[in-house]
């Protein structure tokens, strides 16, 4: 009887130190974890984590890519014909600024969409007979033609209104 005994009590063990063993594994990378040092003194409180913010800045990218494929192939759909003088696609917190060179007495065409939230502003400088033009990031397509007088460099800026956000799409064609 007390071999019975001696045995169920020899197993019963090895399970206690089995689960202890297994526990350790488990529980021991939690307890590193709470209690290790994060290199902050006395007083002294350690800077705020953003665990996500890679899924957020990768969602963004995402959202900025999608946003940029839509103005862009609103842009190219409007590009028939046309010699292309410059183009881009720009955020619009970053807003476009180029200075391109016209020919005198040749036809272009300037084609704008905004693609997100509020609007943008383009500026021609000097003014080649275009004033300075409001357009709305709605995906609508903005289209002026322009003659320049003289052999030039033309400044061009779009700059974003307060709060706006997205992408815009520009194209110069000579007409």
């Amino acid at each position: 009887m007390t071999t019975s005994t001696s045995t169920s009590t020899s197993t019963t063990t090895a399970r206690r130190r089995a689960w202890l063993l297994g526990s350790a594994f488990v529980f021991l990378p939690l307890l590193t974890s709470c209690t290790a040092d994060s290199g902050t003194g006395p007083g002294e409180s350690e800077a705020p984590r953003t665990p996500h913010a890679s899924v957020s800045e990768t969602s963004s990218a995402q959202e900025e890519k999608k946003l940029g494929d839509r103005a862009r192939a609103a842009i190219e759909a409007t590009a028939s014909g046309e010699k292309l003088v410059e183009s881009g696609l720009e955020r619009v917190t970053d807003g476009a600024h180029t200075q391109p060179s016209f020919n005198k007495d040749k036809k272009y065409r300037l084609t704008v969409v905004c693609v997100g939230h509020g609007s943008v502003a383009v500026t021609f400088t000097p003014t080649v007979g275009i004033p300075k033009k409001t357009i709305a990031c709605d995906e609508s397509l903005a289209s002026e033609r322009f003659t320049v007088a003289e052999t030039q460099m033309v400044r061009f800026d779009i700059v974003g209104g307060d709060g706006a956000s997205g992408m815009v799409a520009w194209r110069i064609g000579e007409i």
